[in-house]
């Protein structure tokens, strides 16, 4: 309360009728939520083939309360092999799945259910009784207002304090709407192999994808704010359907004469995707209840009535070829090439073949006749090095990069015959030099094993350079009045380190594995097309909050810096585009402050086991990345921030403070590096133990394996992150580390049991 009235931006007097309530909006909001997950599986065989087949369930109820959360899947799996003749095998592996979600609103700063745990005022409770509604609640309903109610007829609250804000009483969200997606999926491969003669094999694969996806949002008619309301009911529902197909022919010749050793392989590869969807919806249901949520009882004169449908069909054709050689097993090459085509709605005919080789080279070391052999030391080393390209089209839409006329206005020539002839103008600009992003990689690594394969080191040094990156969205430097298409314009940059590092031993019956790795990366965007400065990319508060420049992490925090928060007047001050310090930035003032990927990760996975018992613990982390916490709105300063920036605000009694002084509300203080926290974390994702039952209680009931086990996932996290889960962020690529307010990583308690007939 102080923190608001000293940043004037409740007035005192607002808490006057108080009455003591302190609501923590985490509780309301979630709560232990029960999760399960079964499965049985089959398999048998004989000496001409082999059958796989299982039936898996699960259901997660998330920890948001209530049923709006809910993930059901259940899949069956069937792998088949066998052989018709000694020369021919058929194989066939397939999957089909069923999903059902039931979803919150979440990652948006304007219609989210997880954002309000952190930004709605403690001082207002959940519920208020019918016949107990504060004045300003009370006044609502009396005029007509339609306020959402739980299952007992109580109001879920509307804060009196934060007039008009977006975040609102997260269960007004749950019990006034709901979005569903239920989806069908088949999915699997079958092949035959054919042995014409020795060492030949060739085989014919057909993979194929089919899918079916539904999805509904219903909101009813309710009032929260000025700014959240919705006067009737609508409803939005689409239905998707695709289907995708791959056939590929590829032969495999494998020969050995004393000590050498190659394989050949040739093939082409044809792929057809199509995808059909129809969306329908619109304000105005007959019914406000979620029964008749269907477009079928929209009423005949309803607002905004949605009809979209379209066919979208892209194909891919390949052709690919592969050596490898070896000596002996000491000396290794392998050389490759593929040619892609891509379909004519994604590039021009002139740049539609993208053509990507490949090479690797290794050296055993330990495997030469001059090595020391039996050494106590060394068991295996190994040298490799490789270097290889691979091509993308991924983010192009149908013909994206064609000119695109489009019907636009009206216009008179004759001012005695006032007639208007419809117009057209270019709606794009046309890219006919549009062509395959190319990502080229160049690794260089060392693989070793000593004391007898006891412990290992593995350790790589890359470099990967992503070439004609496809950009879409530019600015251009010129005004041209119409959309730009996309164009490569770009080249990045990613390099670092890999280290592997492990060591496994017995002692009795006591055994353990303990291993560990670590990467590091440095990003950089090393090439811009000259007619673009910079892209503009996740906007936040009205601002654009990351960047796609040259010399910089792709997607970096852009902002103003804060040098420091002058201790006479509690205002921060700026770092200015010349190195001076500034109370007032201006645009050109804008750099780096931040960036969401990070320097460092690693992971370590601990097993132990001693007689029937097992111990696994596997933690992970990151170093030196940052988030951007965008949970502050500037244009709604009643609602609550994180608590840093109360315990640690300029007062008269606190000059050499972390943040400004409270009645700073500056926009630019809100696009700074005050809202930009360290990221870095360690998490434990998982502790398990388990427990084999003895051989001697198996036999005596007639099992062949019985394992239980419980484990914690995700119990323990380690970070200096004062937002929900550092782990989470946007779910856009150019919001990587950009904090809205997404759904945290839960807490799991698991039990589970294995059995083995």
């Amino acid at each position: 309360m102080d923190y608001m009235v000293n940043s004037n931006a409740i007035d005192q007097s607002k808490f006057s009728s108080w009455d003591g309530t302190e609501t923590d909006w985490y509780d309301v909001l979630f709560e232990p939520s029960p999760m399960q997950q079964h499965s049985i599986s089959f398999q048998n065989g004989t000496n001409r083939g082999s059958i796989y087949a299982s039936l898996n369930y699960m259901k997660n109820d998330g920890i948001v309360r209530g049923d709006e959360d809910i993930y059901k899947r259940i899949s069956g799996t069937l792998n088949v092999e066998y052989d018709i003749k000694d020369w021919l095998t058929l194989s066939s592996s397939n999957i089909v799945t069923y999903n059902n979600r039931n979803q919150v609103a979440e990652n948006s700063p304007y219609v989210s259910a997880i954002r309000p745990v952190l930004s709605l005022d403690p001082l207002t409770p959940n519920i208020y009784s019918a016949n107990n509604l504060p004045s300003h609640m009370q006044g609502l309903v009396d005029n007509g207002y339609k306020l959402v109610q739980d299952d007992n007829g109580d109001y879920f609250s509307i804060s009196d304090y934060l007039a008009g804000a977006d975040d609102i009483n997260p269960n007004i969200l749950l019990y006034s709407g709901s979005t569903k997606s239920w989806d069908h999926f088949i999915q699997g491969n079958t092949a035959l192999n054919l042995t014409p003669i020795k060492d030949l094999v060739i085989t014919s694969r057909l993979g194929y994808r089919l899918e079916s996806r539904n999805s509904s949002a219903y909101q009813s008619a309710y009032y929260a704010t000025a700014t959240r309301n919705q006067d009737s009911p609508s409803i939005e529902s689409t239905v998707q359907s695709i289907q995708y197909y791959q056939l590929e022919n590829f032969l495999n010749y494998t020969k050995s004469i004393d000590d050498h050793n190659l394989v050949l392989m040739a093939g082409s590869s044809y792929s057809s995707r199509t995808s059909n969807f129809v969306t329908a919806g619109g304000m105005g249901l007959q019914f406000d209840d979620e029964l008749f949520a269907y477009p079928n009882y929209l009423s005949t004169d309803a607002n905004s009535l949605i009809h979209e449908g379209d066919e979208i069909l892209n194909k891919k054709l390949s052709f690919y070829g592969r050596l490898s050689y070896d000596y002996g097993n000491k000396y290794m090459l392998q050389a490759s090439m593929r040619a892609d085509a891509a379909d004519l709605s994604i590039l021009p005919e002139a740049k539609r073949w993208g053509y990507f080789p490949a090479l690797s080279l290794g050296w055993t070391v330990s495997n030469e006749d001059w090595f020391i052999q039996d050494s106590k030391t060394i068991s295996s080393l190994k040298l490799r090095a490789s270097w290889g390209q691979n091509g993308s089209t991924a983010g192009l839409s149908n013909f994206a990069y064609s000119k695109v006329i489009m019907n636009d206005g009206a216009y008179s020539f004759d001012a005695n015959n006032p007639a208007y002839i419809s117009g057209s103008v270019p709606s794009s600009t046309g890219n006919s030099n549009l062509k395959w992003e190319t990502s080229e990689q160049t690794d260089f690594g060392i693989d070793l094993r000593l004391f007898d394969n006891r412990l290992t080191f593995n350790t790589d040094y890359y470099i990967k350079k992503t070439k004609d990156l496809i950009v879409s969205g530019t600015t251009p430097t010129l005004t041209i009045g119409n959309t730009v298409s996309p164009v490569n314009a770009g080249n990045v940059e990613n390099k670092g380190f890999e280290f592997g590092l492990g060591w496994r031993d017995q002692l009795g019956d006591f055994k353990y594995d303990i291993s560990a790795n670590l990467a590091t990366l440095k990003n950089e965007v090393t090439y811009l097309d000259p007619s673009i400065d910079r892209i503009a990319g996740f906007n936040y508060n009205r601002s654009t909050v990351t960047a796609f420049e040259k010399g910089f992490p792709v997607w970096y925090f852009i902002g103003y810096q804060v040098d420091h928060i002058d201790p006479a007047t509690g205002n921060p001050l700026y770092v200015a585009e010349d190195g001076s310090l500034t109370e007032a930035p201006s645009s050109a003032d804008l750099t780096m402050i931040g960036s969401g990927i990070p320097d460092i990760t690693y992971g370590l996975t601990i097993n132990l086991s001693y007689k029937n018992f097992d111990l696994t613990v596997f933690g992970q982390g990151t170093q030196g990345n940052e988030i951007f916490s965008g949970l502050t709105k500037t244009d709604r300063p009643q609602t609550n921030r994180l608590a840093t920036y109360y315990t640690n605000a300029w007062t008269s009694q606190n000059t050499n403070a972390q943040y400004a002084r409270m009645d700073y509300q500056e926009s630019y203080y809100w696009q700074s590096s005050a809202v930009v926290f360290d990221g870095s974390y360690f998490k434990i994702k998982q502790i398990q133990l388990g427990y084999n039952l003895p051989d001697s209680w198996l036999e005596k009931i007639k099992l062949s394996d019985v394992r239980l086990y419980t484990s914690l996932d995700n119990f323990f996290l380690f970070t200096k992150y004062p937002g929900l889960d550092p782990e989470t962020s946007s779910d856009s690529t150019m919001g990587l580390g950009v904090d809205i307010g997404s759904y945290p990583s839960a807490k799991t308690a698991v039990f589970g049991l294995n059995v083995t007939f």
